[in-house]
């Protein structure tokens, strides 16, 4: 019989960078989140669920969802595991954040 702790709800109003989203799918714990700014785009290419916040008529169908599909959704997250780890892991944002700080410092110094 499955539990709310096999599933992760995250129906926050306001998410500026969704860090416990971020680390759940790494746990192939599956996900419900709110269509936010910040949340969304570290759910959005994921199996997540996402509804709109302050709907909680979708939440709750979402939830029951996800708990009566339990073992499919963990497979799903299982699967996505991998992409997860490599996604969310902190180089690729530094390295990311590196280049644009170079070429911000290159263009401000008229280096090319």
């Amino acid at each position: 019989m499955p539990s709310l702790r096999d599933s992760l709800t995250d129906e926050s109003h306001w998410e500026a960078s969704g860090l416990l989203v971020m680390a759940h799918p790494a746990a192939k714990v599956p996900i419900l989140g709110t269509n936010l700014v910040g949340l969304c785009e570290v759910l959005e290419g994921s199996p997540a669920s996402v509804v709109a916040p302050g709907d909680s008529a979708s939440l709750s169908t979402a939830i029951v969802e996800n708990l009566t599909n339990s073992e499919a959704r963990k497979l799903d997250f299982i699967a996505f595991q991998k992409h997860a780890v490599e996604y969310y892991q902190i180089y690729r944002p530094a390295s990311e954040l590196r280049k644009l700080y170079q070429q911000v410092y290159d263009g401000a110094s008229g280096q090319k």
